[in-house]
Parts: C-alpha cells; sequence; structure tokens
C-alpha cells in the first residue's frame, strides 16, 4: 500500500488532475487547500524576503490531494494519463508528486 500526496501549483489544473485520478480508479481522495508557507513568512516578515527566493508563477494558495493506493502501477498510469491530455509535467509548474510505502493497520 502507498500514501499518495499531490501538491498543486497551478491550479489552473485542479479539475484535470482530479479527472485523471478518477479514470485510473484512484479512490478515497482528501484533499483541502493550503498556504504555501515560504510565502507567507516572506509576507509577514519583510526581513526574511531574500531568505525566500520563489519563482513568481507559485501562488499562495496550494491544494494538497491525499489518497491510499494499493498499486505502484497506478500511480504510474495517473502520470501517463496527464501527459496523455498534453501536460508537461517537467517542465510546467503544475504538481508535484511523492508516494510512501505504508502499512495500513485499519
Amino acid at each position: 500500500m502507498y500514501v499518495l500526496f499531490i501538491k498543486i501549483l497551478n491550479s489552473n489544473y485542479k479539475e484535470d488532475i482530479f479527472l485523471a485520478l478518477e479514470s485510473v480508479e484512484i479512490r478515497e481522495k482528501v484533499y483541502f487547500e493550503a498556504y504555501n508557507l515560504d510565502e507567507t513568512v516572506k509576507d509577514e516578515i519583510p526581513l526574511l524576503k531574500n531568505f525566500f527566493q520563489l519563482e513568481e508563477s507559485e501562488d499562495k494558495k496550494i491544494t494538497i490531494i491525499t489518497s491510499f493506493v494499493d498499486d505502484k502501477k497506478r500511480i504510474s498510469e495517473f502520470i501517463k494519463v496527464l501527459e496523455d491530455i498534453g501536460l508537461d509535467l517537467k517542465k510546467g509548474r503544475i504538481l508535484k508528486l511523492g508516494a510512501f510505502k505504508s502499512e495500513i493497520y485499519l
């Protein structure tokens, strides 16, 4: 079992990402809106502005999606679906994705 963690960097692609997850049958997803801490700290503490160098395109507000996935292959299929619809995941700042091996107890 894996814990899938997706950080959507560009909200213009949120719907495409949700549909791709559904199309490869990644179910029981949880999503929430969050704030990029680097941007928040930079705005609230002007003295720290020079320590946090972020690209201008990065928004303060981001979307986080998590889900349990039974097979790593399903995650690869999800990435392929996004690439098939034309998203350039390697060049564009669209999302960050991580998967962590996990044991489920309940």
